[in-house]
């Protein structure tokens, strides 16, 4: 694996095994836009053309989609024939009809909008050699054994705010670009090496992305549970199956390295956690036990593990309440998933309108338990 920075048309790289320092001189690329994502993408479809598989890491789903089509204007990459003829078999979303397009330019997208099936497609093309560059957000790097020779990494990511803030725009982390950049240079995978690109504007630029993800040191494991407010860190301790075994919710919060880090767990909650724990049995997600305090009801361990907000979810709990026992058509159920607080974070081009749709819905003094099933 060799890891470096493109400044101009120059990559400057360091052999992971070997350690050498040496340079690629790509006089193709000493020009490029200013635009960062279509720099990215002429990087990225200049080596899919010439020298294998590209996999591009971007920040966020919809820039994985724009830059997907930017490759696909600029590079002149085979069609992906069988990721073709698999995504012809699936249900013609709006997703498929776009990868189809992409698809016939040898490019796709992966993100965490996917379903299953149209992940699946787009996994074993790339994986088959059949597309030639895939952009996607970091959710590809955790768990997905999809190598490639080539791989691109935008260092910006999103983060969310601490206790449910607007998200801010951040440097990614060392063992982040650890885990980007090891889809290239797969042992037994490639006979050759494989490169993990960072992108400089300038040589300043270049010496502080090599300092930071080439020398630099991993970062310090950080708790990251207090960051939610207390409600949703009760939520997702319900979670785990400490909270619903013999240990408890306290059992289950000890065992975090938020805990950890108030030196010795104590063996009670904290005041703002056990306030929260009430809120939560009083809704049913939190049963008491004579033995461990609070334990996580069967509503409770559901709740955990779904990932949504404690209102998100109580307010599917009242739609299912409310139906009796009878499925909700397609607009019905799309009518109570939209007034979740994850639907209605998610950008829309027509953001006023929603939104007065939206607010026209919670002026119900109970939207949730007044709608009609039939």
């Amino acid at each position: 694996l060799r890891k470096g920075v493109l400044e101009g048309g120059c990559w400057y790289y360091r052999s992971l095994g070997s350690r050498e320092e040496a340079q690629e001189h790509w006089p193709e690329l000493a020009e490029g836009p200013e635009d960062v994502g279509e720099r990215l993408a002429q990087v990225t479809g200049w080596l899919a053309e010439r020298d294998g598989s590209a996999l591009l890491f971007v920040a966020d789903k919809r820039t994985s989609i724009r830059l997907a089509r930017e490759i696909a204007a600029r590079a002149q990459l085979p069609p992906a024939e069988n990721a073709l003829r698999r995504l012809e078999a699936l249900e013609p979303t709006q997703a498929v009809r776009c990868l189809r397009e992409l698809a016939a330019r040898g490019v796709a997208f992966h993100n965490a909008d996917l379903q299953f099936d149209e992940r699946d497609a787009i996994e074993r093309g790339f994986a088959e050699g059949d597309l030639s560059a895939l952009v996607c957000t970091s959710t590809l790097a955790m768990g997905v054994n999809l190598p490639a020779r080539n791989v691109v990494v935008d260092v910006r990511r999103w983060r969310a705010g601490p206790h449910g803030g607007s998200p801010t725009l951040v440097a990614i982390t060392r063992a982040e670009f650890e885990n980007m950049a090891g889809r290239a240079g797969r042992l037994g995978y490639e006979e050759r090496f494989g490169r993990a690109v960072l992108i400089a504007d300038s040589q300043l630029r270049r010496h502080i992305l090599a300092q930071s993800y080439l020398e630099g040191e991993f970062d310090r494991l950080q708790p990251r549970l207090g960051d939610r407010a207390p409600l949703q860190q009760i939520c997702l301790l319900m979670g785990s199956r400490a909270a619903a075994g013999d240990a408890g919710l306290v059992g289950a919060w000890r065992r975090t390295l938020t805990a950890h880090g108030c030196g010795r767990p104590p063996e009670v909650l904290p005041a703002d956690l056990e306030d929260a724990a009430r809120t939560a049995a009083s809704e049913g997600l939190l049963e008491e036990d004579q033995s461990c305090g609070w334990r996580a009801s069967s509503l409770g361990c559901l709740c955990g593990a779904s990932g949504l907000s404690p209102r998100s979810f109580l307010r599917l709990v009242a739609a299912a309440r409310a139906a009796q026992g009878e499925p909700p058509s397609d607009h019905e159920a799309v009518l109570v998933a939209a007034l979740s607080e994850e639907a209605q974070a998610i950008p829309l081009a027509r953001v006023s309108e929603a939104q007065r749709f939206v607010s026209e819905l919670e002026d119900i003094s109970s939207p949730v338990d007044e709608l009609r099933w039939e």
